[in-house]
């Protein structure tokens, strides 16, 4: 069996900067040459909830035409969802994930991304 690090946990990357690079994949995102993967907890049919932060990848390329920003990773806590998003300097939202509590039967795992506006100038 390997010591690769498989999963992480969001709180520990709180505050950290990292390149977001642009990623079409399914819950996943880039951070500098880490993927990540946000995995649903699919233990019960009708509920979904946040199960963990994989690491897909130690070493995805990093193109430079796919460079989005220096970010950094926020915890959020609003009554409503309980999770992380990815946010620029800006206080732009690139990316979001973790459990919304739709109400207290049917709480759902989301993850959103967000492209930003193209600057104008």
């Amino acid at each position: 069996m390997s010591n690769q690090i498989t999963s992480v946990d969001p709180d520990k990357l709180i505050g950290l900067k990292a390149n977001l690079y642009y990623t079409n994949e399914l819950n996943r995102f880039q951070l500098g040459s880490v993927l990540f993967e946000a995995i649903e907890d699919e233990s019960d049919g009708y509920r979904s909830y946040y199960s963990q932060l994989q690491i897909v990848n130690l070493n995805a390329e990093k193109k430079e035409g796919n460079l989005l920003g220096e970010v950094s990773l926020v915890k959020v806590t609003d009554g409503s969802d309980d999770g992380w998003a990815i946010v620029d300097s800006d206080g732009h939202t690139w990316v979001e994930f973790g459990t919304n509590n739709y109400d207290d039967y049917y709480p759902c795992f989301y993850f959103r991304v967000n492209p930003k506006e193209p600057n104008k100038n």
